[in-house]
């Protein structure tokens, strides 16, 4: 499933671009951003703030009963995504399962470096 949508109307004609929900994955979070709000998913916590009103994310409205409809729908959204755009490690991970990031990566070293191999050492990255 293609995830992406086409800059060029914003470009070349000023047009703003539709709403749309954003997603993210790292190390053991799953992340789903709706207009102002925002789902964390870690292990089986749930966390959900309004960064319109929170921005340092200090109140968690999944805590209140008047936003579980919004979070049951935002978490079935976000597995919606896991499920059918998200590939490779992060699919693959459970949410809360921390796995240290493999750097670099394999797959994106031959893709993006065209075959050349790379290897660490003190910190930097020697190209052979």
């Amino acid at each position: 499933m293609l995830d992406g949508t086409s800059l060029c109307s914003s470009l070349f004609d000023q047009k703003s671009l539709p709403d749309r929900d954003l997603y993210w994955m790292h190390t053991e979070r799953l992340v789903m951003r709706r207009g102002d709000m925002k789902l964390i998913r870690q292990n089986k916590d749930v966390e959900l703030y309004n960064l319109a009103i929170d921005p340092g994310e200090e109140f968690n409205l999944a805590l209140d009963n008047r936003y579980s409809e919004l979070v049951e729908t935002m978490v079935e959204s976000s597995n919606q995504w896991r499920d059918t755009v998200a590939i490779g490690q992060p699919a693959e991970r459970e949410i809360g399962t921390w796995v240290k990031p493999v750097w670099p990566c394999t797959r994106d070293l031959k893709t993006f470096n065209k075959g050349k191999t790379f290897k660490w050492k003190d910190g930097a990255a020697l190209i052979e």
